[in-house]
């Protein structure tokens, strides 16, 4: 085994070898095609001859074209068989595969001395081409509910040293039945291959500008058993309780979909201490 993990490699790159009887069993069906091809193309030159001499009759030619189109392909598909290998002979019985694309190996499940075979499940070897990755994050169900298809989206490491903005590809349309979670797809460029696979990114789609909600200090809003509720004045200059729904939060403010519209006074700080002052006074 020639690469490692992670390991950047090019096309036609040497990856590993095996030996394999079945490959010089492909090269003995190869050249056994070939050599009945020619063979049969001899037989239908004689048999036209004969037919000019009316030595033979004409059924007799058109049963041996059938016969060359046959070796023909027979030929082909052993041909095809053998080009679907993206691998080098050296010897009857080792040949090394070897790397269809460039790209970066990212799944490498193969030892030396290994013993495998054609039942195997997972392949030998993955390469991928990291220049355009795909991004997979788990939206809460509330705020993917007004996420398109088309829109931005940026993209941060963790360290937050890398940054990218990719386009929403695919909303999923069942949630996650534990996490109660939509996952998104997000197809990102990377040509300096900053973004790496398997690793956590934070996501965060932007704003379908159609849709337009209030937007509150998150310490605003407070929890009441299953409710969110914001403190609102009222006409009597009295602050009372509205319940209000939620939806996506950001860099300290949340939307308030519904409950509370613009120009309406609210309280933006203390609604915890002023929520737990009225429990209190009960």
């Amino acid at each position: 085994v020639l690469v490692r993990f992670g390991e950047r490699v090019k096309q036609g790159q040497r990856l590993l070898s095996v030996r394999s009887a079945a490959f010089a069993d492909l090269d003995r069906e190869l050249a056994s095609a070939r050599e009945a091809v020619a063979v049969k193309k001899r037989v239908l030159e004689r048999v036209v001859d004969l037919v000019k001499l009316q030595a033979a009759p004409e059924k007799e030619r058109f049963a041996a074209e059938a016969e060359v189109k046959e070796a023909e392909l027979t030929l082909k598909a052993a041909q095809a068989k053998q080009a679907s290998l993206s691998v080098s002979a050296e010897g009857d019985n080792l040949f090394w595969v070897t790397a269809p694309q460039a790209g970066t190996v990212v799944d490498l499940d193969v030892f030396a001395s290994q013993e495998v075979g054609p039942d195997r499940e997972k392949p030998l070897v993955r390469i991928s081409n990291l220049e355009e990755v795909l991004v997979i994050g788990d939206m809460p169900e509330r705020d993917a509910s007004d996420l398109k298809p088309g829109v931005t989206a940026e993209i941060k490491t963790e360290l937050g040293n890398v940054a990218r903005t990719g386009t929403v590809e695919r909303i999923s349309e069942v949630v996650d039945p534990r996490r109660h979670t939509v996952e998104i797809r997000i197809r990102v460029q990377n040509e300096d291959r900053m973004l790496r696979p398997n690793a956590f990114v934070e996501v965060t789609p932007g704003v379908d500008e159609s849709a337009r909600y209030v937007r509150v200090p998150s310490e605003a809003v407070v929890t009441e058993g299953e409710k969110s509720v914001v403190f609102v004045q009222n006409a009597a200059q009295a602050m009372v309780r509205t319940p209000v729904t939620l939806g996506r939060a950001r860099d300290g403010l949340v939307e308030v979909r519904s409950g509370l519209s613009l120009g309406t006074r609210y309280v933006s700080k203390g609604a915890l201490l002023l929520l737990n002052q009225v429990d209190l006074a009960k």
